[in-house]
């Protein structure tokens, strides 16, 4: 049965070039991607190139919130009115598409979603033949295991803490954002640690596509989750609703104004809790209205 993969570029990054390997000719791949979409590897190129089976078709979408999203679920729309036999596979990490694929599931269409790691997982069962595009190059297994060793080559306190606490923090954040995903990793890991840390995220798809895995698509749980987070890492005693109380002070304030903030949370929570709050956040409310 031929098959359409539409891939969510902005999600997924590059981890998708692995359905190469297992196209039949009759096959597409729809590419929905805007100027967010992560940067594509040499590897991953070349392996375009060299494509012989299938074809590729790619699709810029408009920007916005979710934007890319609903062109792509569009799409899948118009194809099925076309060509229902067909059997569709939405390539993201993105469980908000799980309700589309049970929509059309209910209506005997052939849909269903495709995790990044299921991409990943090809790599290990190309056939030799096709495997030409790789020849000679070392390939690069237990991402886990390189990033640990990257906290324990700088010396942190607590690597696999530290570890942990990354894992968590790309959750947040869209891992295509790569600008705001630096910022973070330098304000959090420091300088040194922060570049190492977010070349090798840049350099690694693998890596960029199982950390986005937990990734929300509502902001708020985001800034909930981030808030969290930061404060957890603190160590300061606080109560249960904190955090919540915290977030509807920074959303009922204006972007830049730092001083309202302060005299806020001193109003909610005293002196002392409340400049000890203000500490914790004040470096970090940008990078929360930016997730």
């Amino acid at each position: 049965m031929k098959k359409t993969y539409l891939i969510d570029s902005e999600n997924i990054n590059d981890v998708w070039v692995e359905l190469i390997s297992i196209l039949d000719d009759k096959d597409e791949i729809l590419v929905f991607y805007t100027e967010k979409s992560a940067h594509m590897g040499y590897d991953r190129i070349v392996c375009l190139m060299e494509m012989k089976k299938g074809a590729i078709k790619w699709i810029k979408c408009f920007e916005g919130q979710n934007a890319l999203d609903f062109q792509l679920v569009t799409e899948l729309g118009s194809r099925l009115s076309l060509e229902g036999k067909k059997e569709y596979v939405i390539v993201s990490n993105d469980t908000g598409y799980d309700a589309v694929v049970r929509y059309w599931q209910q209506r005997g269409c052939k849909v269903r979603r495709m995790k990044g790691l299921e991409c990943e997982s090809l790599e290990d069962v190309k056939p030799q033949a096709e495997e030409d595009c790789f020849a000679g190059e070392e390939k690069n297994f237990g991402w886990e295991e390189q990033l640990l060793s990257i906290f324990h080559e700088d010396s942190c306190q607590e690597p696999e803490k530290d570890f942990e606490f990354l894992k968590q923090l790309c959750k947040t954040v869209k891992i295509s954002n790569m600008s705001l995903i630096h910022n973070i990793l330098e304000y959090h890991l420091g300088q040194e640690t922060g570049n190492t840390v977010y070349r090798f995220i840049k350099e690694h798809p693998e890596c960029r596509g199982e950390l986005s895995a937990g990734y929300s698509n509502n902001k708020k749980e985001r800034e909930r989750q981030y808030l969290e987070l930061i404060l957890e890492r603190s160590g300061l005693e606080r109560l249960e609703g904190d955090r919540d109380v915290i977030l509807k002070i920074l959303n009922a304030i204006p972007r830049k104004n730092l001083n309202s903030i302060h005299t806020a949370l001193v109003k909610k929570f005293g002196q002392e809790q409340g400049g000890n709050y203000y500490a914790i956040i004040r470096n970090h409310v940008k990078i929360i209205r930016g997730l």
